[in-house]
């Protein structure tokens, strides 16, 4: 009965250490490990993700280099078409610029495509404006004389409110070919 009573107690024991034994490996060594692969494993996720999206920035890079080259190549092509001379926004600026230096008030100022004329370029330009006949006929004569710019004068229209004019003018600006 003793041996009998020394099996059991030593079955319990058995038990009691392999039960103690995996609670401590899973405590010490399961548990941890199990941090370490979600961790891991997340890691692998975020670094999938950045792949991925770098992948379609790749794709979205070459596009990009695409449209740059696409857009290099009219830059060219518009710069042939129109020389430096004839840039529209820079005359827009000197032509208003002059109109309210002698007291004139811009009204409209519309281009037309520049014109190749062999030798030189011509850009037709309709302007519109109001103020007094001494103010708008020095405007012209400013335009005319400008040194950045070759103006001329090809019709002019009046048109008497008060003591104010409305005219409305064509002129040319002119460039010469490089």
């Amino acid at each position: 009965m003793v041996k009998k009573q020394n099996t059991h107690w030593q079955t319990v024991l058995t038990i009691i250490l392999g039960v103690t034994l995996l609670a401590l490996y899973a405590v010490f060594l399961f548990v941890p490990q199990l941090r370490v692969l979600e961790e891991k494993k997340d890691r692998i996720e975020e670094r999938t993700a950045f792949l991925v999206k770098m992948e379609k920035g790749y794709r979205h890079y070459a596009q990009l280099e695409e449209q740059d080259a696409a857009l290099r190549a009219q830059i060219l092509s518009l710069s042939e078409k129109v020389p430096k001379s004839m840039d529209k926004p820079e005359i827009i600026v000197a032509v208003y610029n002059k109109a309210k230096k002698n007291e004139v008030v811009p009204i409209s100022l519309n281009f037309e495509d520049v014109q190749d004329k062999g030798l030189y370029k011509l850009l037709p330009l309709d302007f519109q404006c109001e103020g007094s006949y001494n103010n708008v006929m020095a405007l012209i004569s400013e335009l005319q004389q400008d040194p950045a710019y070759y103006f001329t004068l090809s019709g002019i229209s009046f048109q008497q409110e008060e003591d104010q004019i409305n005219a409305k003018m064509r002129l040319f600006c002119y460039s010469y070919n490089d």
